[in-house]
């Protein structure tokens, strides 16, 4: 199992992740469009890279965490918003 930043051929797994985080969000509302995913992905990896991050288990990708660094505009202090995370099955713990 390695952690690792994203890199481009992680994009179309992930970009169905984040709709699938879509759905469960938003329910109704969610955007599903895979296309749109794709976009916000490939654009967040120009800025957000180093916060990008993949689980790789076997060579291939099977969970997800997106960070973002912050900083707070009235203290200016620093802090990561956790944008996303997800397993995928069967890496996810199941509920009994």
């Amino acid at each position: 199992m390695i952690i690792r930043q994203i890199e481009a051929h992680d994009l179309a797994e992930i970009a169905k992740w984040e709709r699938e985080i879509s759905k469960i969000s938003f329910g109704e509302e969610a955007i599903t469009d895979l296309a749109f995913h794709l976009r916000k992905l490939e654009k967040a990896m120009i800025r957000e890279r180093s916060g990008m991050m993949v689980l790789d288990i076997d060579g291939c990708a099977a969970g997800w965490m997106w960070m973002s660094f912050r900083v707070n505009s009235v203290t200016q202090d620093a802090y990561l918003q956790f944008r996303s995370f997800y397993i995928m099955n069967p890496f996810a713990v199941q509920q009994a």
